[in-house]
Formats: C-alpha cells, structure tokens, sequence
C-alpha cells in the first residue's frame, strides 16, 4: 500500500511536524509484533449435548410495556441469533431481530433484569463486558439492546456476581449478589447507585462484606429496602437474611422477624400494597422445623402474616408473581402437600396462600426459575425446564394454566466446553468438550482440527462404547502420536486415526468399592510411562490411593509406589525434568511432591504434603501460592522452593494478583489467569514474579465459575491454543477456542522483572490503573496524538489510579519518568 502525504507548503509545517513526531511516538510504542487475536484460526461451532435431555438454563425474565420479554440466563443463541445469552422475544414468542445493534451482547450469564422507564433496562450477573465494551456485572440497555455507555460506576467496577436488582421511587438503583467491593472499597454485598451509575454514597448498610450473599431485593412504597439471601455464621453454617434498610442504609428497627434459629434461605421478595411482603425460598421455622412451605407472607412490622398459609411440606420457590386479583403465582420445585400426588413446578395461590383449584399447572419438567407477564393474563416462565411438545427452556401459559402453542419460542442452545486440549504432529489439534455436534456435523466428545482449527475428518475414533465428556476429561498424546483419553473407568489409547490400539489394555480401570470414581487428568512421560489420577482406591485391582502409573502396555507400574494421599482427590499432576512430579489436590488446597517412583521428596515440609496451589517450573523448582485475608480482603502471595527444602529468595510475586498460573514458559515466565473485574484476563509473570508488560493483558470469559479458559496447548510455531468455556474474547466472539498469535517473547526474565510499568483496562473508561515494579516517586503524563500533554498524575505508589474524566475517545501514550528512567505504553480512552 503506498501512503501519499501533502506537500508542505500545503500545512502549517509546524503543526505537521508535531503531529508527524508524535505518530512516530506511537508507532514506536506498538510492538510490532505484539500478541493479538488470531482472526485466522477457525471458529468452533460446536453445541452441548442434546438440548431436549438437558436443557440450558434460562434464570431471568423481564415484561416491557411493548409486551416484549426479555430473557437472560446462560444459553449462547436462542435459535439462530447469537445474542450472548440475553434475547428480546416478540409477543408472539419470536426473537425481535432488531434488538442489540448486532453486538454480541453480554460475555457471561444474565442472572437478574430490571425494567425501567423510558423502555431501558438494567441487568446483572457475571459478566464483565457488553457487545465487547467494560461492564462490570452491572449495566444499563437502552430498549433496542444497545449499551448505555452513559451509565458508569468508575473505577474497578464490582468484583463479583450480581443476582438482584432493584429500583425505588428516585429512579436509585439497588444491586445485590456476591461481590463484596464496589470501586475497590469494601462493600456488603448490596449498594445503591445513582441513576447515573456512581455509587450513592449516602447508602451505608450495616451488613457484613464478607459473609453475606444477596439474592433478592425489593422497595417498598416509602423507598425501604427489602434485603434477601443468606449469610455465613462463624462457624460456617448458613442462615437467613432478611432484613429492612431505611432509605439512609440504616437498619430499620421497627421490622422484627419472629424469632428462628433454623437456617433457611431467601430467593425472592415482593414488596405488596399495604406494607406487606411476600417472601419465596427455602423456608423453615422453629415451630415447624420438619415444614417448608417455600413461600410466606409477612405484615409490615415484620411479623407472620398469619391470614396466609401455604400448604406445602418441602418447597422450592425460586419465583414470585404477584397479580392484581392478589393471587400469586409462584413457580420452583417440590409445589407439593400431604396427600398430592404430583410434583408439579408452577402453582397459582389465592390470597390467603391455599391453591386455587381452577388452575392446572402446566406440564413442566425440571425447574421453573422466573416468571414474568405475557399479553391477555398469560404468563411466561423460564428455567431449566421441559414441556410438550417439546417446549424447551421458555414457554407461555394462559390465566388458567394451558400451554399456549401460539407462543413459539426458540430453544436456547449452548455452545460446548473445550475441557482438554491436545497437539499432534504437523500441530493438529484434539479437542475434547461436551459436544455432540461441530459445524453441524455429529461429533462425540474428542475431534481434531488442523492446525488453523478446521476440522479434520480423516480422524474418527471408535472405542466401541460411547465417549463422555465431564470437566475432568482428558487427552494427550504421546511420542508415537498415539492418543490417550480418558473414560470412566478407563484409560484408552488411540492410533493417530482414532482407531482403538490394540495393544494397550489397563484391565479393570480404576475401582473404589463402596464410593464414586473420577478421573481428572493424565500425563505421559518421556519414557512412555502414563501417569493417572483422580478419585479411586484400586487400579485394575491393585491397590492405588487416587494416583497410579501404567506402563506402555497399560499395566500397572509395580515401581511406583503412590503417596499417602488417603481419601483425596488427586486432581492434576505436572511433571519436573528431573523426573519428581506434583500431585494437585486442588478441592482441598493440598499437593505433595514426590519423585519418581511417587516417594514424597524428605527435603520438602519434612516430606509432608504442601498446603496451597502448585505450580512446577524448568529448572525443576516449584512455586506454592496461598491466600490470606489482609482487612478482610485476599491477597495472594508466593514461595519458591527448591527440592533441597530451601526458598528462593528471588522471586518476588506482584502485589494485587488474583487467580493462578496456568502456564509456564521454558524460560520461566508463567501465563497468569486472573480473575479480575476485567473478567478472566490473561497475563504475563517474568520468571522472578514480576510483571511482564511485554504481553499485553487479554480477556477470555469472565473468570467466574466455569466461564474462562481451561486448558492451554503452544503449536510449533509459538502460537497459543486456548480452550475453555468461555464465548468471547476481547470482545470478540469466539467461542470455547481461540488462538493467540505474535506473541512477544519479551526480554530476558531477570531484565523484564524490572519493566517500569504496565496499564489496565485498556482500553480504559473513566479510569486508568498504573501498576510499576517499584513505590518510587515518578510521574505519568498522558500525551495525545499531537504530542500534547493532556493530564499528568505524580506517582507514589507501585500501583496507582488515576481519573480519565473528560478525556475524549481516541488513542494516547501515557508516559512515566522516574528513577527507572523514561517509559511509555499506549492507552486506548473509550466513551
């Protein structure tokens, strides 16, 4: 391409000068050959397992005044439309097409929508971004799907899951969940923002930030706050939580609950006319401890309404809606009383709580989460749930309970987990997850790709029996290309076309009389040995405490000897290049390390197992993290051993992590997945815990639960495979599989643990965090495109945040000068 510039004499050649020194600035800054999105590398369309059998949840539901619903949950596509798993449904039950712009929508489950005036909407749940934009679990839709991007909370957001929302008569916006910080201050689980986004701070509950977890909220009709859930006593029990703010935060003392020392949980709330309050969940008293009857009423003053009595034994009420005839419909599992004969997921309840006996409750299957209003009294309900004919995961139903076949709703559908990752020669890929199709095409549980990530249909493997899929599942592959997989109970072998080898057989597989059996994961060593390990007590009859070897053949390997693990699950096992392994016991925060015949090495803890997650490193060295509450918030922090016993003094982590490393560099550098307020960002450590900011932080998922990357492959061209469960990445759609190309080799690790600085989000918003290797005063100044000097911040902490406020959209450097000398990064400020 050839680029034709002006002739001077045609500009201010000052003004061309400067721009033209500063465009050179920034192409100076860009790393020409930075890691960046492979677009190249084929998208995997796979789906779960059969929908019908297994349907995809569908957890909130929403009715505007245009009678359109909207339905979030944790599907990915609702028919043909991706829409990230939130989607506008037309009354008529068919996906409104217009909604969303044609983003992508939300990167992770839609647990809680609000309506608002003016047709917006406000939702909540794990999500970290909208339609590739920052969203920290909480955001704001205008009513054709599009974000809000004038709604902002600042800074870092909320830090986790948000499953209730709430609005009251100022237009101030309730949200509550699991997070227990909110801009980085600590918070208890529930805040109030204005309608501009920014915490109000003239809200301040007295509930705990660390034991308390929000599941419904509602405002009564003098703006007190109704507060919902669970909370965690001292000694680990739950308990209810239910209690009323006053409009200040403050806790309202006239609302006094009868006394009860049962636990029980709260999941819905509605404020009704006349101060009442309607309450749903798993409900339980001191009178009747052995009756939950999953929905109460209580007076104003927080005593029983004694005029409303369910009659239900053992109920689930995870719904609640309230009609204007004061019936309620509630919806759940176990709806049943002494005497009835079936277990029925939805019931409409008279006034005084018995159940109206005009109302045949619709044939579901499974478990009704939400409800919401339809067209003409009808009613739609969403969950994880199954009707005729069939009707999958939402459906509509009239005032009297009839399945309404005018509605025709989609089934939502799911894309699969890529569980295990594994290359072959000429860097063909196999992908193991829990689909049943890609591209279309029936595929059970293990495929291979080429190296670009299309399919390849020379491979079919054909063990005879079926092929499951779990989140243990695992694949390698060994010297002579042979693939091992595993399948409960065994540990199979496959040649390079998939067909079984016949000359591998380990007997019996694993057994554990009395108990349930698991296999987490296998490694092959260079010797063609074959590690196994997960939940068993025997290995083709032969005693094995969870972690066993197999020789070629796939007997059992008499010479090693398994550690004393006892009842633990041995979850993964890395191997050292002297031979030594870690065995991971990741449930229980436990590993050993022991060396090749699976003695615990005597040096290490006194050859004791080692408390924390474990990370092997090349030049056979270990590295043990652990968390500790420090004001009540996680810091995690970690030790180098040696397997002499003696720390490396060394290596130093950076402060501010959280999540674990998921990979290690031949020269020591490790691939950190963070579970951060950006979601499940990926990083880069040097070798002596440093940041490496050579490697630019990339998103994939959101970090929560099973939405983030999951397993890791490098083809040999330094190019980084990586699968998981997540379904974009950097705002990108790319579901369960993406590749990473260009990526920087760095410098040397002892050079690169001494880089200045490194900058997050970017891009960035209202706020900009600087995280530098040292405390020493310096200062960053923020320079436009025209060298201009924007805004500029004195540093004096190694991490540091600065406001971005009225910065215009557009791309900037940011420069830091100090005692390290002169460093810059460049920044990109979105609206």
């Amino acid at each position: 391409m050839t680029v034709s510039f002006p002739p001077l004499t045609t500009v201010c050649s000052f003004a061309w000068v400067r721009w033209a020194l500063a465009a050179a600035l920034l192409l100076r800054v860009v790393p020409s050959a930075g890691q960046v999105l492979d677009t190249s590398f084929g998208v995997l369309d796979s789906r779960t397992l059969s929908q019908t059998l297994t349907p995809t949840l569908v957890m909130a539901l929403g009715t505007d005044s245009a009678g359109r619903t909207l339905v979030g949950g944790k599907f990915d596509r609702l028919g043909r439309q991706v829409r990230g798993k939130l989607v506008c449904l037309l009354p008529s039950g068919a996906p409104d097409t217009t909604f969303g712009g044609g983003g992508i929508g939300p990167n992770g489950q839609v647990l809680a929508i609000l309506p608002l005036p003016r047709g917006q909407w406000l939702i909540g749940g794990t999500f970290t971004r909208y339609d590739g934009r920052y969203a920290s679990r909480v955001a704001r839709l205008h009513a054709n799907g599009t974000l809000d991007t004038t709604f902002r909370l600042g800074g870092t957001g909320l830090n986790d899951v948000v499953q209730a929302l709430a609005v009251d008569g100022q237009g101030r916006l309730l949200v509550g969940g699991r997070f227990t910080r909110c801009n980085g201050v600590a918070v208890p689980s529930v805040v109030r923002l204005l309608p501009s986004g920014a915490p109000d701070a003239g809200f301040s509950p007295p509930l705990s930030n660390t034991t308390s977890v929000i599941e419904a909220l509602a405002v009564d009709s003098a703006d007190r706050v109704l507060v919902g859930g669970v909370s965690v006593t001292a000694a680990g029990n739950w308990q209810r939580l239910f209690v009323r703010l006053l409009p200040s935060g403050a806790r309202d003392l006239s609302f006094v609950l009868p006394n009860s020392s049962s636990p029980y949980r709260i999941t819905c709330l509605r404020a009704l006319p006349g101060s009442k309050i309607l309450v749903g969940g798993f409900l339980a008293s001191n009178a009747t401890p052995n009756i939950n009857p999953g929905v109460r009423r209580f007076n104003a003053d927080g005593s029983l309404d004694l005029t409303f009595v369910a009659p239900f034994t053992n109920a689930a009420v995870l719904s609640l809606l309230p009609l204007p005839s004061g019936q309620v419909l509630i919806g759940g599992y176990q709806l049943i009383w002494p005497g009835a004969v079936d277990d029925v997921r939805v019931r409409l309840l008279q006034p005084d709580g018995t159940i109206n006996p005009t109302f045949a409750p619709p044939p579901i299957v499974n478990i009704a989460v939400a409800l919401a209003p339809g067209p003409n009294g009808a009613v739609r309900v969403g969950g994880d749930l199954i009707a005729p004919p069939p009707k999958v995961g939402i459906i509509q139903f009239t005032s009297t309970g009839l399945l309404d076949s005018s509605f025709r709703a989609p089934i939502p559908e799911q894309y699969a987990t890529v569980n295990a990752v594994a290359r072959q020669s000429a860097d063909r890929l196999l992908v193991r997850g829990n689909f049943s199709t890609v591209h279309g095409q029936a595929a059970e549980a293990l495929v291979r790709l080429h190296a670009d990530g299309s399919p390849d249909s020379t491979f079919q493997h054909n063990l005879g029996r079926p092929l499951y899929d779990s989140p243990y599942s695992a694949v390698a592959v060994d010297a002579a290309d042979r693939v091992l997989v595993t399948n409960l109970p065994h540990v199979y072998r496959l040649l390079p076309d998939g067909q079984p080898d016949p000359t591998f057989d380990d007997g019996a597989g694993i057994a554990n009389p009395g108990s349930g059996i698991s296999l987490h994961d296998l490694r092959v060593q260079p010797d063609g040995r074959i590690l196994v390990c997960g939940a068993f007590s025997q290995y083709d009859s032969i005693t094995r405490a969870n972690v066993a070897r197999l020789l070629p053949n796939g007997a059992v390997d008499p010479s090693f000897v398994p550690p004393p693990v006892g009842n633990v699950t041995v979850t993964s096992i890395s191997l050292l290049s002297d031979g030594s392994m870690l065995l991971r016991c990741e449930f229980n925060g436990i590993a050993y390390w022991v060396d090749a015949a699976g003695r615990p090495l005597p040096a290490v803890n006194n050859g004791r197992r080692l408390t924390g997650d474990v990370v092997a490193l090349p030049d056979t060295s270990i590295l043990v993290f652990t968390t500790r509450l420090v004001a009540g918030e996680p810091v995690l922090t970690a030790v180098k051993l040696r397997a002499n016993g003696q720390r490396d003094p060394r290596f130093t982590l950076a402060t501010g992590l959280e999540g674990k490393v998921v990979h290690v560099w031949p020269d020591g550098r490790l691939l950190f997945q963070e579970a951060t307020r950006a979601g499940g960002e990926l990083r880069r450590l040097t070798a002596l815990g440093g940041i490496d900011s050579t490697f630019a932080p990339i998103a994939f998922g959101t970090g929560y639960f099973n939405e983030m990357a999951e397993s890791y492959v490098f083809q040999s061209t330094g190019d980084l495979v990586i699968g998981g469960s997540f379904n974009s990445v950097d705002g990108a759609l790319r579901p369960s599989l993406a590749r990473l190309t260009n990526i920087p080799t760095g410098l040397t690790a002892d050079a690169a643990a001494t880089r200045p600085f490194d900058v997050f989000p970017n891009p960035a918003a209202t706020t900009l965090t600087l995280r530098r290797a040292t405390a020493a005063p310096a200062t960053a100044t923020l320079v436009d495109v025209l060298g201009r000097t924007l805004r500029q911040w004195p540093l004096t902490a190694a991490e540091q945040t600065v406001p971005l406020a009225d910065v215009p959209a557009g791309t900037y450097v940011v420069r830091v000068v100090g005692s390290e000398g002169v460093s810059t990064r460049r920044v990109v400020v979105q609206p």
